[in-house]
């Protein structure tokens, strides 16, 4: 399954607390995070539309919970992936 898209959140829809920055903020300082740590992937990013998810996997290959992105700021908030693992949040 391949999900791409580049739209965002949707007018009135819940935005979640990971995304705290205007587009333009986040993705300059996406830019610089990228120069200064991996600078030999530059231009090697990749399809910019494609969308990930959560998977939680357990023993036996069971899959205990699975989120997929309809959107670029779809991510679930990471206290409430603890919280479907089972595991506390510090």
């Amino acid at each position: 399954m391949t999900a791409e898209n580049l739209a965002t959140t949707p007018k009135g829809g819940h935005r979640r607390s990971y995304v705290d920055m205007g587009k333009f903020v986040n993705a300059a300082r996406s830019v610089v995070r990228a120069l200064r740590n991996w600078p030999s992937q530059v231009g090697k990013q990749g399809n910019l539309s494609q969308l990930g998810g959560e998977l939680i996997l357990g023993p036996s290959n069971s899959c205990h919970f699975a989120h997929f992105m309809r959107h670029t700021e779809d991510h679930i908030d990471v206290p409430e992936l603890f919280q479907k693992a089972g595991v506390a949040y510090p």
